[in-house]
Formats: C-alpha cells, sequence, structure tokens
C-alpha cells in the first residue's frame, strides 16, 4: 500500500470515529433525557449478555482481512480472495442465524440473575431486538472485515458514516414513542444497510461488475479461516467476556445507577480512544503482507505505528481526565463526582492498553495469537477478582480500579512478549522518534 493509501484510509477511518462519537453523545441524551441513567444501565446490561453468544462464534470470520491481504501479497488476485469472502459470509449467516433463535432463553433466564422487578421487566422485553441487532451486526463485520484486507478500510469508514447517520435519524425519530426499543431498533437498521453496501463495495474491490450474489462455499478456505479463526476465537472469548464480566459485576456489587455512569464514561474515554486506534485496523493485513515479504519491513511499520499511538493516547487520555468536570457538564447537566473520578480511572487503564495496541496487532497479523490470549484471560479473570477484593471498601469506584488495572496489565503483557517472540524490539528507536517529531514539524510548517 502506498503513502497516499495509508493517510487516506486513516484519515476517514478518523472521520468514522469522530461521527460515531457524535452519534453516540446524541443517543445517550435522548436515553437520559427521556429515560434516565437507569435505563441506560438496562440497555447496556442487555447487550453486555447478547455479547455472550459470541463464546460460541466457529471462528470463520475472524481472520478474513489476514486472508485477504496474504493472498493479494502472494499475487493470487482478487477472485481467490472473493472465495474467502463468501464462504466466511455464508458460513457466519447461517451459524449467527441459528445462534439468535437458541440465544433467547438462556440470555431471558440470566438477565434475572443480575437484576429484579420492573428493570428485569424492561430488560427482557428487549431481548428480541437486542439479539437482532447481535445477528446482523455479526454478518455485517465480515464485510467490513473484507475491506480492511483489501486495504479500503476508507470505504469500509465511509459506509460507516452513512449507516450511522442513518441510525442516528432513526433513533431520534422513534425513541420518544418506542423507548429502548427505539434505540434497538435504529442499530438494526444501521446493520441492514451496513451489510447490504458492504458486498457491493467488497465485490467491486475483488473486480467483479455488474450485481453479483455471494453463492460459494469452499472446504480448503473454510478449513484455513476455521484454523485460524478458532484460535482467534479463543482470544475473543477472552475479550469479549471482560465486558459482560465487568458490568455483571457493577450491577450486583455497585448497583445499575452506578454501572449508568460508569458506562457514561467509559463510553466517552472508549470514543476518543477509538480516534487513537482507528487507523490501527490498517495493521493486521500490513503485518501480514510484511511478514510474506520482508521482516525488516515489518519492523518499520510496528514502530511508526508505536511512536504515533504512544503520542496521540498519552495526549488525548490526560485530556480526558482533566476534561472530565467540563464532559460531566455537558451530559448531566451539572459536574459529577462519580463521573469524573470514573473517568480518570478509565483514562488510566486505557492508556496502558492503548499503548499496547501496535504489539498487539503484530500477534494477530503474523499469526501468533499465544500471548494475546494469555493477556486477554488475564484482563477477563483479573477483573471480577479483583472487584469481589476492592468492591467492599470502595464499591463502584473499587469495580472500576479492578477493571482497568486487569485491562492495563493484560494488554502491556501481550505487548512485550509478542516483541519477544518475533524478535522486535519494544521501544521505537531514536530514529523513529525523531521522524515523528519531524513530521510533527513539517505538517505544522506547511500549515502556517
Amino acid at each position: 500500500m502506498t503513502t497516499g493509501g495509508l493517510k487516506r484510509n486513516a484519515v476517514w477511518n478518523l472521520l468514522e470515529v469522530l461521527l460515531s462519537s457524535l452519534v453516540l453523545f446524541v443517543l445517550y441524551r435522548l436515553i437520559l433525557k427521556h429515560l434516565g441513567v437507569a435505563s441506560l444501565g438496562v440497555w447496556s446490561l442487555v447487550l453486555a449478555t447478547t455479547s455472550l453468544a459470541r463464546v460460541a462464534d466457529l471462528g470463520a470470520s475472524g481472520g478474513l482481512g489476514r486472508y485477504v491481504a496474504v493472498s493479494q501479497a502472494r499475487g493470487q488476485g482478487g477472485e481467490e480472495a472473493l472465495v474467502y469472502v463468501e464462504t466466511a459470509l455464508l458460513t457466519n449467516t447461517a451459524f449467527y442465524l441459528v445462534l439468535g433463535f437458541v440465544l433467547y432463553w438462556p440470555a431471558w433466564w440470566g438477565l434475572g440473575l443480575s437484576i429484579h422487578g420492573p428493570a428485569l421487566e424492561q430488560a427482557r422485553s428487549l431481548l428480541p431486538f437486542a439479539i437482532g441487532s447481535f445477528v446482523l451486526q455479526n454478518i455485517a463485520n465480515v464485510l467490513t472485515g473484507a475491506l480492511v484486507g483489501f486495504h479500503r478500510s476508507y470505504q469500509k469508514s465511509m459506509l460507516m458514516l452513512v449507516t450511522l447517520m442513518a441510525q442516528a435519524g432513526v433513533a431520534v425519530a422513534s425513541v420518544k414513542t418506542l423507548g429502548l426499543r427505539g434505540v434497538a431498533l435504529a442499530q438494526i437498521v444501521q446493520y441492514l444497510l451496513l451489510t447490504g453496501a458492504g458486498w457491493f463495495l467488497v465485490a467491486r474491490a475483488a473486480g467483479k461488475t455488474g450485481f453479483v450474489l455471494p453463492w460459494r462455499v469452499r472446504m480448503a478456505p473454510l478449513r484455513e479461516l476455521m484454523g485460524f479463526g478458532l484460535r482467534l476465537q479463543a482470544l475473543n472469548i477472552a475479550s469479549f467476556l471482560f465486558e459482560p464480566f465487568t458490568k455483571f459485576a457493577f450491577s450486583s456489587l455497585g448497583g445499575l445507577s452506578a454501572l449508568g455512569m460508569y458506562e457514561l464514561a467509559s463510553r466517552g474515554i472508549l470514543q476518543v480512544r477509538q480516534l487513537v486506534v482507528a487507523p490501527g485496523q490498517n495493521l493486521p493485513p500490513l503485518f501480514a503482507a510484511a511478514y510474506e515479504r520482508d521482516a525488516a519491513e515489518m519492523r518499520r511499520i510496528y514502530e511508526s505505528a508505536l511512536t504515533v499511538m504512544a503520542a496521540a493516547s498519552g495526549i488525548s487520555m490526560l485530556g480526558m481526565a482533566v476534561g472530565s468536570p467540563l464532559i460531566s457538564l455537558v451530559w448531566l447537566h451539572h459536574v459529577d463526582s462519580l463521573f469524573i473520578v470514573f473517568s480518570c480511572i478509565l483514562a488510566a487503564g486505557w492508556f496502558f492498553n492503548t499503548v499496547s495496541a501496535p504489539g498487539y496487532f503484530l500477534g494477530i497479523g503474523t499469526g501468533r495469537l499465544r500471548w494475546n490470549i494469555v493477556g486477554g484471560l488475564i484482563s477477563t479473570l483479573g477483573s471480577p477478582a479483583l472487584a469481589l477484593l476492592l468492591a467492599k471498601p470502595l464499591a463502584g469506584v473499587g469495580v472500576a480500579t479492578a477493571a482497568m488495572t486487569a485491562t492495563g496489565c493484560g494488554a502491556v503483557f501481550t505487548w512485550l512478549m509478542n516483541c519477544r517472540s518475533l524478535g522486535v524490539p519494544v521501544m521505537p528507536s531514536h530514529y523513529a522518534w525523531t521522524r515523528l517529531l519531524t513530521r510533527i514539524a513539517g505538517a505544522g510548517t506547511s500549515n502556517s
């Protein structure tokens, strides 16, 4: 990929995050205004419950972007890459449709373990909508991942911009009459549009013209996708369980109101973090292609990504912590001390997690997932274990501290061990930092 192509992808990735942050702000303000902070906690818990079904994923789509990039690096062309995409898309569609039907009753029962009374009734009424959104999201993820593998993440971001605006429009029009169901319906509309348009763009990226439907499922690509995907799924299980484990700990030990406040602070921090890591979605296919061609090229990509991410994450997370009183005032119309405390804790934990991202992507791009899995387990199991120790003396603050300590430690562990196993220096060279500063100075000079 050319430097111009990388810049185009990065710019559109950032625009995607900015608009998604705006849509998230609008949705949360609607929920807070019309339904209250406890309803936000209910919605958060329902989404966390349905996300548990990802542990059953076959892994067909997990490494798709990597295989698309590798097939191109080997000169196999767009047709071979499209076979991988069709195989993953049709397999995922069939699997998640079945899983959606199976998921309802276990999720219905599981919600009763965490909440009771009117909140439980409200949560259970949302399940069909949340499950439908979950199924469509996982189908659409195949196509967005394929676009990234084709080094066209700018098209993926353009598509996300359009569908996010559609989501916001549906939510604004329906939340007053349908409540949280309107928010869920808006997500369903977004993923339907994303799936249809995503397939069109993937087919074009592979060189197809005219109307084309996915129809091929090939056993050899399926075995490759599932072989890598099941290992990646072990990593996904460790990662996906972090959020529901943390939120179940909050609802049980800290209460729904504390969970709602944590959700507000967390979403704000994570949206800003996405500005930093969004261009990182291009790294796994870049690492995969470079690993096939030249290890020195892979190290150069890693050093460049790490210097940018370290500088950007430090500035952004510090800014979120310092600016949390103002954010509280905008969202809640008053300065809430608990929101500020949660924001500072979250900023610290996600700083270490974000700096570790290039090391994490090294494992995915090269297909070496052992240390990614171990780091994910450290985060996921460490969060509830530490919460049990800290919740009694510190209540919700203790649960938040436990979660962020675990996520930071797990990510740094993965970073260090992946670099060691691949023979890549953990810290960037002096030249890499100098190059970053030169680029910043050059950008400042050109804009003056």
